[in-house]
């Protein structure tokens, strides 16, 4: 569930701050927000979203779901995701959809209407969403398990840059499961998901390099990818993810583990674009 609850808030964040800046009270409201100033966004989208314009309540159910600019609060999150929503705007369906499949300021959960809204948002574009979409078809979440379609929303979704449907159909290239057993892809897939600073691509790329699958084998490409995961204090794979980086460690040259140890200490993630 905690992937799920990262993208109820994140994956809205990110979507909107690639939205291109045009003119009007909206645009403003949008561009306050991307600079962080949430309290002069705020003042802008409250008599927009009271009008009914359907961008700026979806934008204030989003702050109202992440807590920014305002105290976090499930139940206007839900009254401005249901409002746009019904508009047919795509990040309000998605958010409403959430919220009904994850039980938050609901009664209880509603995996088919949820489902529904994730389907028009995904059609619309919502990376989000189609994110969803692979989640309920590969794990058959009230519908019949279908690889073949949850292979192609992760690949929509990961196409537009969001690292857990990345790792999801890097992992299905990589065990051929509703795609063509591919390794090559699969550490592609790995490497944008990685370079986002995702755990499990990580480590994961970390064992391709180890042994030369779907990449050269690159003993200081490994060593760096298990490091950060073994410097991730709480992380679940720290553990394992120390045991492989020394495990390399012996078979590379004082040359080679500088390097890696460099790379370790100068790298940062990158932004989903």
């Amino acid at each position: 569930m905690a992937h799920r609850t990262w993208w109820a808030a994140a994956g809205l964040a990110l979507w909107l701050l690639t939205v291109p800046a045009l003119a009007g009270p909206y645009e403003d409201a949008l561009n306050a927000y991307r600079a962080g100033n949430y309290q002069s966004a705020l003042a802008l989208l409250v008599p927009l979203a009271e009008q009914g314009n359907a961008r700026a309540e979806a934008l204030l159910g989003s702050m109202y779901d992440e807590g920014k600019g305002v105290p976090r609060d499930d139940a206007q999150a839900l009254k401005w995701y249901r409002s746009a929503a019904q508009k047919g705007n795509a990040t309000g369906q998605y958010g409403l959809g959430v919220f009904l499949m994850d039980g938050r300021g609901v009664e209880k959960t509603d995996l088919p209407q949820a489902t529904e809204l994730f389907r028009l948002a995904a059609l619309q574009g919502n990376a989000g969403a189609q994110y969803r979409l692979g989640l309920i078809y590969s794990e058959a979440m009230g519908v019949a398990e279908d690889d073949v379609i949850a292979a192609e929303w992760f690949r929509k979704s990961a196409s537009q840059g969001v690292a857990d449907a990345q790792v999801r159909l890097a992992t299905m290239h990589m065990q051929g499961i509703g795609v063509p057993q591919d390794f090559v892809r699969a550490a592609d897939w790995f490497a944008k998901a990685a370079i986002q600073g995702n755990t499990e691509a990580q480590m994961s790329l970390g064992g391709l390099y180890a042994e030369g699958q779907g990449v050269s084998r690159n003993l200081i490409q490994a060593y760096m990818w298990f490091a950060l995961v073994a410097a991730k204090d709480g992380d679940a794979r720290a553990t394992e993810a120390a045991a492989r980086r020394d495990a390399i460690e012996p078979e590379m040259s004082a040359d080679q583990l500088r390097e890696a140890k460099r790379r370790v200490r100068e790298w940062r993630p990158a932004f989903r674009p």
